[in-house]
């Protein structure tokens, strides 16, 4: 259902198939681009550390190994909060709200999770790629609203897995279609000079914010906030109407009515005959 959120602006809830979240997430991506765009671009650069140390030139195995060591501590300690926040950020603009740079700092009500929910999720999928890689992409799939629950509900590492595995419970085949659908957007973003990658990638991150929203409706966030009564003191219970008589009735009541009788006035007493009164 179309909700109002203000400024003229009809937010419509999407629908969680892959054209419903893809058409979403662009048209959150045309409202909120210059919002999310900021995003990707903070987001991209707190990405350069690993690129530049896991590909380490004329170096000796050990300082080789002291890069990979300290490209994966960034990357689990550093990247992946601002990475959350960024899904956060892409959350907001889902649901309607005007996306902000501030919304990086959401992860610090929630940091250990969000680092363990990170770790734990690698892991998992990365035992599932080893195993016929099959495995792996399910896995993905099954828990890839992990991070957004972790961040935007505050919930632990294993509610937020456990929850993601319920809510894609049948979705498996729609999340693997959304990730097919994102390599041809991608590709189409690197013939634009290498510069359309970042719009793809709003509109990729829009189109899963997209997805999550679907399934995880925020109700105190969708609805607009009710207008608070003001303080209206008791009106006093206003006494019963009197009922009201035909007027034959009240004639006939009138006439039937007793009327006060007349006090009567006390006679005067006949003085007795004497009893000497001669014959």
């Amino acid at each position: 259902m179309a909700q109002n959120n203000g400024n003229g602006y009809v937010w419509t809830p999407p629908e969680s198939t892959v054209s419903g979240v893809y058409g979403h997430g662009w048209e959150i991506t045309k409202r909120y681009f210059l919002e999310l765009f900021i995003l990707t671009i903070i987001v991209s650069a707190a990405w350069i550390p690993i690129g530049m140390a896991s590909e380490p030139h004329g170096m000796h195995s050990a300082g080789r190994a002291f890069l990979k060591l300290f490209a994966f501590a960034y990357w689990l300690m550093i990247f992946t909060p601002i990475d959350f926040g960024v899904l956060y950020g892409f959350v907001k603009g889902a649901r309607g709200q005007s996306p902000d740079v501030n919304d990086i700092f959401k992860v610090t009500e929630n940091y250990v999770h969000v680092v363990l929910t990170r770790l734990v999720v690698s892991v998992i999928v990365g035992i599932g790629l080893v195993a016929l890689i099959i495995p792996g992409i399910y896995f993905a799939c099954r828990l890839v609203l992990a991070p957004y629950l972790v961040v935007e509900e505050n919930l632990d590492v294993n509610t937020a897995l456990r929850k993601s595995w319920d809510l894609t419970y049948g979705r498996a085949g729609t999340v693997f279609l959304m990730g097919l659908t994102a390599i041809p957007i991608a590709i189409l973003g690197l013939l634009f000079c290498g510069v359309g990658i970042l719009f793809s990638m709003v509109w990729l991150s829009a189109a899963f914010a997209s997805f999550y929203v679907a399934l995880v409706p925020n109700e105190d966030v969708q609805k607009p906030a009710e207008p608070v009564a003001a303080d209206v003191p008791p009106v006093p219970e206003q006494n019963a109407e009197p009922e009201i008589v035909a007027p034959e009735v009240v004639e006939k009541a009138e006439a039937t009515e007793e009327k006060p009788k007349p006090k009567r006035k006390p006679r005067a007493k006949k003085p007795k005959p004497s009893e000497t009164e001669s014959e």
